[in-house]
Order: structure tokens, then C-alpha cells, then sequence
């Protein structure tokens, strides 16, 4: 049985395939713009790593117009805090000789904060659980929690906008006023 991520790259590619084949009669002044992309779909399915792979479609397909940024910012924002999706165990590939590329100078990390690692939401509800943590209901359907044993004052009200910041150690830290900052998860 073949693994479920080698069926989806067939899949995407036999899908990327029917697309091109399904465009009309090109005129000849379109067919290099054509040829371009199909060499650049061609250039992924070379990859050896199926995440670079996925990457890499999802480069082409995007520089392309065919998966627009808007829809995957949409996604990423609502998917923030929540554990990843789990992926299923593919079977390794047979070892593939690699020749290693010459040594390059490495820039230093940035040290600004990835647009990822930063929500900023509305408060719809805030209550306190049996335990004393507040619970916070976003308007957008999440649920926060409250995580550390910290007393709040003021605590957050409905309406209050709130910044999640994911931490250096995969944590997240909420912030509802300047100086209200506690530990929280994301727990819906």
C-alpha cells in the first residue's frame, strides 16, 4: 500500500496536469509563460523532501494566482493556538545519494517577531473557571484559558481586544491591557 502523502502528491500533480491540459488553444506568445510554470511544477516534483515538495507547489500555485494569500491567512489566523494537525506515519524512502552543497554564510535571526506569532482578537465573554483562571471566549469562537496563578486587576471585559504572542518555548502569553500579561492556551 503506498503512503497517503505519495497519493496526494500524484493527486496534485495529476490535478496541476488536467488544469493545463484543460486551457484551450494557447497563442504562441503565451506558451513560454506556460512552459515557465510547467517547468517550475517540474522542478518540485524533483524534490527529494516532501515538505520542501508541498513548498514548493504551494509557491508555484501561489505565485501563479491559483491559491491566493488572502485564503491561507484566513486559515492560519483562525488555526492560532491550536496543536498542529497530527500527520500520518509515511514509510521512509529508500536513501537517496546527496551531495552537499558548499558551505554559505548564515545572516543572524532577525530579532522582529514573525507575523505568525501574533493574534489580536475581541473579547466576546469573560468568566472564571472553578479553579479561579479566567476563561476567554473570542468573537471569533476560540476559547483562551488562563494558565498561571496570577491575580488579575482589572480583569479582561467583553469587548476588550486581546494579544495572544506565541513564546520562544511554544507557549503563548495574553496580554488585555498594558500591564495584564499572563500565561494562557487555547483550549477551543
Amino acid at each position: 500500500m503506498r503512503p497517503i502523502v505519495h497519493i496526494r502528491c500524484a493527486v496534485t500533480v495529476a490535478c496541476l496536469v488536467a488544469a493545463l491540459l484543460a486551457v484551450p488553444a494557447i497563442p504562441a506568445e503565451e506558451f513560454s509563460s506556460v512552459q515557465t510554470k510547467w517547468d517550475a511544477i517540474t522542478k518540485c516534483a524533483s524534490l527529494v523532501d516532501d515538505g520542501g515538495r508541498h513548498a514548493c507547489l504551494d509557491d508555484v500555485l501561489r505565485k501563479s494566482g491559483l491559491m491566493p494569500a488572502a485564503a491561507r491567512a484566513a486559515t492560519s489566523r483562525q488555526r492560532f493556538g491550536l496543536p498542529a494537525p497530527a500527520v500520518a506515519a509515511a514509510v521512509a524512502p529508500a536513501p537517496v545519494a546527496v551531495v552537499a552543497a558548499p558551505a554559505t554564510a548564515v545572516a543572524p535571526p532577525s530579532v522582529k517577531r514573525a507575523a505568525d506569532d501574533l493574534i489580536q482578537v475581541t473579547l466576546a465573554g469573560v468568566k472564571r473557571g472553578g479553579d479561579g483562571a479566567l476563561v476567554l471566549n473570542t468573537t471569533e469562537g476560540a476559547v483562551w484559558r488562563q494558565i498561571e496563578a496570577v491575580d488579575l486587576h482589572p480583569d479582561p471585559v467583553a469587548g476588550d481586544t486581546l494579544t495572544i504572542k506565541r513564546t520562544v518555548f511554544g507557549g503563548y502569553m495574553c496580554q488585555s491591557k498594558k500591564w495584564i500579561v499572563f500565561r494562557c492556551v487555547r483550549t477551543h
